[in-house]
Protein backbone atom coordinates (compact mmCIF):
# COMPACT_ATOMS: atom_id res chain seq x y z
CA UNK A 1 0.00 0.00 0.00
CA UNK A 2 2.08 3.01 -1.59
CA UNK A 3 0.36 6.13 -0.76
CA UNK A 4 1.50 8.65 -3.10
CA UNK A 5 1.78 11.26 -0.23
CA UNK A 6 2.84 8.77 2.31
CA UNK A 7 5.91 8.00 -0.16
CA UNK A 8 6.46 11.70 -0.78
CA UNK A 9 6.77 12.84 2.51
CA UNK A 10 8.00 10.07 4.88
CA UNK A 11 10.46 8.83 2.74
CA UNK A 12 12.29 12.04 1.77
CA UNK A 13 12.03 13.12 5.57
CA UNK A 14 13.46 9.36 6.39
CA UNK A 15 16.08 10.01 3.52
CA UNK A 16 17.60 13.20 4.86
CA UNK A 17 17.80 11.94 8.53
CA UNK A 18 19.14 8.72 7.14
CA UNK A 19 22.15 11.09 5.85
CA UNK A 20 22.66 12.65 9.12
CA UNK A 21 21.31 16.28 7.71
CA UNK A 22 18.62 16.27 10.36
CA UNK A 23 18.62 15.40 14.03
CA UNK A 24 17.02 17.34 16.10
CA UNK A 25 13.54 17.61 16.39
CA UNK A 26 12.87 21.19 15.39
CA UNK A 27 15.31 20.15 12.13
CA UNK A 28 12.65 17.26 12.01
CA UNK A 29 9.59 19.09 12.11
CA UNK A 30 11.32 21.99 9.67
CA UNK A 31 12.12 19.31 6.73
CA UNK A 32 8.47 17.68 6.97
CA UNK A 33 6.86 21.31 6.73
CA UNK A 34 9.23 21.74 3.79
CA UNK A 35 7.84 18.49 2.31
CA UNK A 36 4.24 19.19 2.98
CA UNK A 37 4.70 22.68 0.91
CA UNK A 38 6.16 21.19 -1.65
CA UNK A 39 3.24 18.56 -1.64
CA UNK A 40 0.69 20.89 -2.01
CA UNK A 41 1.95 23.07 -4.81
CA UNK A 42 2.01 19.78 -6.77
CA UNK A 43 -1.21 18.31 -5.39
CA UNK A 44 -3.83 19.32 -8.19
CA UNK A 45 -1.51 17.78 -10.38
CA UNK A 46 -2.06 13.62 -8.81
CA UNK A 47 -4.72 14.47 -6.37
CA UNK A 48 -6.81 11.94 -8.72
CA UNK A 49 -4.22 9.69 -7.89
CA UNK A 50 -4.58 10.00 -4.23
CA UNK A 51 -8.51 9.82 -3.85
CA UNK A 52 -8.11 6.39 -6.08
CA UNK A 53 -5.81 4.71 -3.22
CA UNK A 54 -7.69 2.86 -0.55
CA UNK A 55 -7.10 1.08 2.77
CA UNK A 56 -8.64 -1.94 3.92
CA UNK A 57 -9.15 -2.00 7.94
CA UNK A 58 -11.36 -4.90 9.71
CA UNK A 59 -12.84 -5.71 6.22
CA UNK A 60 -14.09 -2.03 5.28
CA UNK A 61 -12.28 -0.23 2.70
CA UNK A 62 -11.34 3.55 3.08
CA UNK A 63 -10.13 6.08 0.69
CA UNK A 64 -7.43 8.47 1.61
CA UNK A 65 -8.70 12.28 0.85
CA UNK A 66 -5.59 13.96 2.79
CA UNK A 67 -2.99 14.32 5.06
CA UNK A 68 -4.36 16.20 8.57
CA UNK A 69 -0.80 16.43 10.24
CA UNK A 70 2.38 14.77 11.55
CA UNK A 71 4.64 14.14 14.33
CA UNK A 72 7.40 12.16 14.92
CA UNK A 73 6.97 8.73 12.99
CA UNK A 74 2.86 9.28 12.96
CA UNK A 75 1.21 10.53 10.26
CA UNK A 76 -2.71 11.32 10.77
CA UNK A 77 -5.07 11.58 7.09
CA UNK A 78 -8.48 11.87 6.59
CA UNK A 79 -10.40 8.85 5.50
CA UNK A 80 -13.76 8.19 3.77
CA UNK A 81 -15.38 4.82 4.17
CA UNK A 82 -16.36 3.43 0.55
CA UNK A 83 -19.24 1.97 1.86
CA UNK A 84 -21.21 4.49 3.92
CA UNK A 85 -19.08 7.84 2.94
CA UNK A 86 -18.57 8.31 6.33
CA UNK A 87 -15.06 10.46 7.26
CA UNK A 88 -12.41 9.23 9.92
CA UNK A 89 -9.15 10.39 10.85
CA UNK A 90 -6.78 7.49 10.70
CA UNK A 91 -3.24 7.56 12.41
CA UNK A 92 -0.41 5.53 10.85
CA UNK A 93 2.49 4.40 13.23
CA UNK A 94 5.56 3.43 11.92
CA UNK A 95 7.15 1.05 14.26
CA UNK A 96 10.76 2.21 13.67
CA UNK A 97 12.36 0.51 16.14
CA UNK A 98 11.47 -3.07 15.90
CA UNK A 99 9.68 -5.06 18.53
CA UNK A 100 10.04 -1.99 20.77
CA UNK A 101 8.46 0.22 18.22
CA UNK A 102 5.22 -1.97 17.87
CA UNK A 103 4.73 -2.68 21.91
CA UNK A 104 4.29 0.95 22.35
CA UNK A 105 2.40 1.75 19.77
CA UNK A 106 0.12 -0.66 20.81
CA UNK A 107 0.11 0.75 24.39
CA UNK A 108 -0.64 4.16 22.59
CA UNK A 109 -3.38 1.90 20.69
CA UNK A 110 -4.77 0.49 24.22
CA UNK A 111 -4.96 3.74 25.93
CA UNK A 112 -7.50 5.16 23.31
CA UNK A 113 -9.58 1.78 23.44
CA UNK A 114 -9.77 1.92 27.05
CA UNK A 115 -10.01 5.23 28.53
CA UNK A 116 -13.09 5.74 28.99
CA UNK A 117 -14.30 9.86 29.42
CA UNK A 118 -15.86 12.50 27.43
CA UNK A 119 -12.94 14.41 26.98
CA UNK A 120 -10.69 11.30 25.73
CA UNK A 121 -10.49 10.63 22.55
CA UNK A 122 -11.32 6.68 21.76
CA UNK A 123 -10.22 4.88 19.24
CA UNK A 124 -12.99 3.42 16.95
CA UNK A 125 -10.50 0.35 15.14
CA UNK A 126 -6.45 -0.83 15.50
CA UNK A 127 -4.75 -3.05 13.39
CA UNK A 128 -1.43 -3.92 12.74
CA UNK A 129 0.20 -4.82 9.82
CA UNK A 130 3.42 -5.32 7.56
CA UNK A 131 3.58 -3.44 4.60
CA UNK A 132 5.81 -4.11 1.22
CA UNK A 133 8.54 -2.81 2.38
CA UNK A 134 9.09 -5.26 5.36
CA UNK A 135 8.47 -2.27 8.00
CA UNK A 136 5.51 -3.06 10.42
CA UNK A 137 3.01 -0.06 11.22
CA UNK A 138 -0.56 0.51 13.65
CA UNK A 139 -3.03 2.18 12.27
CA UNK A 140 -5.55 3.60 14.66
CA UNK A 141 -8.99 5.06 13.78
CA UNK A 142 -10.71 7.77 15.02
CA UNK A 143 -14.00 9.99 15.15
CA UNK A 144 -13.05 13.34 12.68
CA UNK A 145 -13.30 16.51 14.66
CA UNK A 146 -13.68 18.70 11.24
CA UNK A 147 -13.79 22.01 13.32
CA UNK A 148 -9.72 20.78 14.02
CA UNK A 149 -8.02 21.94 16.93
CA UNK A 150 -7.42 24.81 19.40
CA UNK A 151 -3.91 25.32 18.23
CA UNK A 152 -5.87 26.39 14.50
CA UNK A 153 -8.53 28.43 16.28
CA UNK A 154 -5.35 30.58 18.46
CA UNK A 155 -3.83 30.84 15.33
CA UNK A 156 -6.02 31.96 13.37
CA UNK A 157 -7.60 34.86 16.06
CA UNK A 158 -4.01 35.94 16.60
CA UNK A 159 -3.54 36.87 12.42
CA UNK A 160 -6.63 38.90 13.14
CA UNK A 161 -5.46 40.95 16.54
CA UNK A 162 -7.97 39.23 18.41
CA UNK A 163 -8.75 37.71 21.34
CA UNK A 164 -11.04 34.16 22.07
CA UNK A 165 -14.06 35.26 24.29
CA UNK A 166 -13.09 34.20 28.02
CA UNK A 167 -16.61 31.98 28.22
CA UNK A 168 -14.76 30.22 25.44
CA UNK A 169 -11.67 29.60 27.10
CA UNK A 170 -13.46 28.60 30.38
CA UNK A 171 -14.89 25.90 28.38
CA UNK A 172 -11.78 24.22 26.76
CA UNK A 173 -9.70 24.91 29.94
CA UNK A 174 -12.53 23.05 32.06
CA UNK A 175 -12.53 20.15 29.21
CA UNK A 176 -9.24 19.81 29.58
CA UNK A 177 -8.87 19.42 33.30
CA UNK A 178 -11.78 17.39 33.66
CA UNK A 179 -9.36 14.87 31.60
CA UNK A 180 -6.39 15.48 32.80
CA UNK A 181 -8.04 14.57 36.24
CA UNK A 182 -9.16 11.39 34.76
CA UNK A 183 -6.00 10.74 33.82
CA UNK A 184 -4.55 11.57 37.26
CA UNK A 185 -6.71 9.69 39.16
CA UNK A 186 -5.51 6.47 37.17
CA UNK A 187 -8.41 6.15 35.19
CA UNK A 188 -11.53 6.99 37.54
CA UNK A 189 -13.78 9.81 37.39
CA UNK A 190 -14.01 10.06 41.11
CA UNK A 191 -15.63 12.98 42.85
CA UNK A 192 -13.16 15.77 44.19
CA UNK A 193 -11.15 15.34 47.49
CA UNK A 194 -10.50 17.77 49.60
CA UNK A 195 -11.68 20.29 47.90
CA UNK A 196 -10.36 24.01 48.48
CA UNK A 197 -11.43 27.37 49.25
CA UNK A 198 -11.17 28.48 45.43
CA UNK A 199 -10.45 32.45 46.50
CA UNK A 200 -7.35 30.65 47.92
CA UNK A 201 -6.21 29.45 44.83
CA UNK A 202 -7.01 32.64 42.47
CA UNK A 203 -4.51 34.52 45.42
CA UNK A 204 -1.95 31.50 44.81
CA UNK A 205 -1.70 31.05 48.56
CA UNK A 206 -1.18 27.53 47.87
CA UNK A 207 1.06 26.02 51.02
CA UNK A 208 -1.85 25.44 53.34
CA UNK A 209 -3.77 22.96 51.34
CA UNK A 210 -4.18 19.56 52.35
CA UNK A 211 -2.19 17.31 50.59
CA UNK A 212 -4.18 15.09 47.90
CA UNK A 213 -4.44 11.21 48.15
CA UNK A 214 -1.21 9.77 47.04
CA UNK A 215 -2.42 7.26 43.83
CA UNK A 216 -0.39 4.14 42.85
CA UNK A 217 -2.09 4.12 39.48
CA UNK A 218 -2.15 7.34 37.75
CA UNK A 219 -0.62 8.62 34.56
CA UNK A 220 0.95 11.62 32.87
CA UNK A 221 -0.23 12.89 29.80
CA UNK A 222 3.21 14.26 29.02
CA UNK A 223 2.51 16.33 25.77
CA UNK A 224 -0.54 18.65 27.22
CA UNK A 225 -0.54 21.64 24.13
CA UNK A 226 -3.18 23.48 22.17
CA UNK A 227 -2.34 21.27 19.22
CA UNK A 228 -3.42 18.16 20.75
CA UNK A 229 -6.81 19.33 22.24
CA UNK A 230 -9.84 18.72 19.26
CA UNK A 231 -13.07 20.95 19.20
CA UNK A 232 -16.33 19.74 18.53
CA UNK A 233 -18.62 20.71 16.41
CA UNK A 234 -19.97 23.75 17.97
CA UNK A 235 -16.61 24.66 19.12
CA UNK A 236 -17.66 24.97 22.87
CA UNK A 237 -16.03 21.28 23.73
CA UNK A 238 -12.81 20.01 23.80
CA UNK A 239 -11.77 15.99 23.81
CA UNK A 240 -7.40 15.42 24.79
CA UNK A 241 -5.79 13.21 22.25
CA UNK A 242 -2.57 11.91 21.22
CA UNK A 243 -1.50 9.61 24.06
CA UNK A 244 2.14 8.62 23.13
CA UNK A 245 3.34 9.99 25.55
CA UNK A 246 1.59 8.93 28.42
CA UNK A 247 3.72 7.28 31.56
CA UNK A 248 2.65 6.17 34.64
CA UNK A 249 2.99 8.10 37.63
CA UNK A 250 4.41 8.58 40.16
CA UNK A 251 7.60 8.16 38.56
CA UNK A 252 11.04 7.90 40.98
CA UNK A 253 14.05 8.52 39.50
CA UNK A 254 16.40 6.40 41.85
CA UNK A 255 19.63 6.89 39.87
CA UNK A 256 21.51 8.41 36.84
CA UNK A 257 20.95 5.78 34.29
CA UNK A 258 16.76 6.53 35.06
CA UNK A 259 16.97 10.38 35.44
CA UNK A 260 19.17 10.32 32.05
CA UNK A 261 16.24 8.03 30.31
CA UNK A 262 13.17 9.67 31.85
CA UNK A 263 14.60 12.91 30.59
CA UNK A 264 15.50 11.90 26.77
CA UNK A 265 11.75 10.14 26.59
CA UNK A 266 10.39 13.69 27.86
CA UNK A 267 12.44 15.80 24.72
CA UNK A 268 11.14 12.58 22.36
CA UNK A 269 7.88 13.39 23.74
CA UNK A 270 6.79 16.99 25.20
CA UNK A 271 7.02 19.42 23.08
CA UNK A 272 9.18 22.14 24.38
CA UNK A 273 7.51 25.33 25.02
CA UNK A 274 5.19 23.35 27.37
CA UNK A 275 7.49 21.33 29.08
CA UNK A 276 7.24 21.57 33.03
CA UNK A 277 11.28 22.21 34.19
CA UNK A 278 11.84 19.46 36.14
CA UNK A 279 11.84 17.51 33.08
CA UNK A 280 14.36 19.20 31.58
CA UNK A 281 17.60 18.24 34.30
CA UNK A 282 16.00 15.23 35.59
CA UNK A 283 18.06 14.28 38.68
CA UNK A 284 18.27 10.88 40.66
CA UNK A 285 16.19 11.45 43.70
CA UNK A 286 13.61 13.20 41.80
CA UNK A 287 9.77 12.42 41.48
CA UNK A 288 7.81 13.17 38.57
CA UNK A 289 3.99 13.29 38.91
CA UNK A 290 1.28 14.79 37.62
CA UNK A 291 2.22 18.18 38.24
CA UNK A 292 3.94 18.32 35.10
CA UNK A 293 0.50 17.89 33.21
CA UNK A 294 -0.68 21.08 35.34
CA UNK A 295 2.68 23.17 34.19
CA UNK A 296 1.55 22.49 30.48
CA UNK A 297 -2.05 23.11 31.44
CA UNK A 298 -0.60 26.68 32.72
CA UNK A 299 0.85 27.02 29.90
CA UNK A 300 -1.56 26.25 27.22
CA UNK A 301 -3.74 28.54 28.94
CA UNK A 302 -1.46 31.18 28.71
CA UNK A 303 -0.83 30.29 24.93
CA UNK A 304 -4.78 30.07 24.11
CA UNK A 305 -5.34 33.88 25.69
CA UNK A 306 -2.55 35.55 23.83
CA UNK A 307 -1.31 33.37 20.71
CA UNK A 308 1.79 32.72 21.75
CA UNK A 309 3.91 30.56 24.61
CA UNK A 310 4.68 32.52 27.28
CA UNK A 311 8.26 31.85 27.03
CA UNK A 312 8.17 32.73 23.50
CA UNK A 313 9.30 36.41 24.27
CA UNK A 314 12.63 35.33 25.94
CA UNK A 315 13.65 33.72 22.92
CA UNK A 316 12.51 36.19 20.33
CA UNK A 317 15.20 38.39 22.16
CA UNK A 318 18.01 35.96 22.35
CA UNK A 319 17.20 34.05 25.23
CA UNK A 320 17.48 30.57 25.57
CA UNK A 321 13.75 28.72 25.48
CA UNK A 322 15.30 25.97 28.16
CA UNK A 323 16.38 28.52 30.46
CA UNK A 324 13.64 30.86 30.28
CA UNK A 325 11.40 27.64 31.23
CA UNK A 326 13.73 26.24 34.20
CA UNK A 327 13.68 30.15 35.64
CA UNK A 328 9.99 30.83 34.92
CA UNK A 329 10.89 34.15 33.20
CA UNK A 330 7.70 35.32 31.70
CA UNK A 331 5.47 38.31 31.49
CA UNK A 332 1.97 39.09 30.48
CA UNK A 333 1.09 41.43 27.68
CA UNK A 334 0.25 45.10 28.29
CA UNK A 335 -2.88 44.63 26.06
CA UNK A 336 -4.49 41.95 28.32
CA UNK A 337 -8.33 42.12 28.10
CA UNK A 338 -9.38 39.40 30.51
CA UNK A 339 -9.52 39.88 34.18
CA UNK A 340 -7.19 39.16 36.66
CA UNK A 341 -8.33 35.60 38.11
CA UNK A 342 -7.29 33.99 34.65
CA UNK A 343 -4.14 35.28 34.73
CA UNK A 344 -3.39 34.57 38.24
CA UNK A 345 -4.34 30.89 37.70
CA UNK A 346 -1.70 30.71 35.02
CA UNK A 347 0.79 32.05 37.76
CA UNK A 348 -0.54 29.24 40.06
CA UNK A 349 0.00 26.72 37.81
CA UNK A 350 3.89 27.96 36.55
CA UNK A 351 5.30 27.32 40.04
CA UNK A 352 8.99 26.20 39.82
CA UNK A 353 8.49 23.64 42.56
CA UNK A 354 5.67 21.45 41.60
CA UNK A 355 4.58 20.63 45.45
CA UNK A 356 3.07 24.62 45.25
CA UNK A 357 1.10 23.55 41.73
CA UNK A 358 -2.52 23.09 42.06
CA UNK A 359 -4.38 19.51 41.18
CA UNK A 360 -6.40 19.53 38.55
CA UNK A 361 -9.38 19.29 40.78
CA UNK A 362 -8.16 22.80 42.49
CA UNK A 363 -8.23 24.55 39.36
CA UNK A 364 -11.67 22.93 38.03
CA UNK A 365 -13.30 24.52 41.19
CA UNK A 366 -11.37 28.11 40.67
CA UNK A 367 -12.89 27.86 36.89
CA UNK A 368 -16.12 27.08 38.20
CA UNK A 369 -15.81 29.46 40.26
CA UNK A 370 -15.07 32.22 37.59
CA UNK A 371 -17.76 31.22 35.63
CA UNK A 372 -20.32 31.54 38.23
CA UNK A 373 -19.05 34.86 39.50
Amino acid sequence: MALCKVAFIEYLTRCHLNEGKFGTPLEYKKMQSFLKNTWNSINPLISSLLNNELIVLKDEQYKVLQLLGEGGYAFVYLVENVNSGEKFALKKIKCHSGREGVQKALIEAKFHEEFNHANLLKSIHVQLQKEVDGVQYVYIMFPFFQKGTVAQIVQSQHKKNTFIPKRIILSWSLCLLQALKYLHNGGEDSASEDAVDTTNLIDLQLENKPMKKKRTNSYLHGDVKPENLLLSDDMRNAVLTDFGSICRIPSIISNNSEAISFEDKASENCTMPYRAPELFHVRPGSIITEKADIWSFGCTLYTIMFGYTPFEKQVSQGGSLALAVCNAQYSFPSENPYEPRLSNLVCACLQLNPEQRPYADDLIHAIKGIMNG
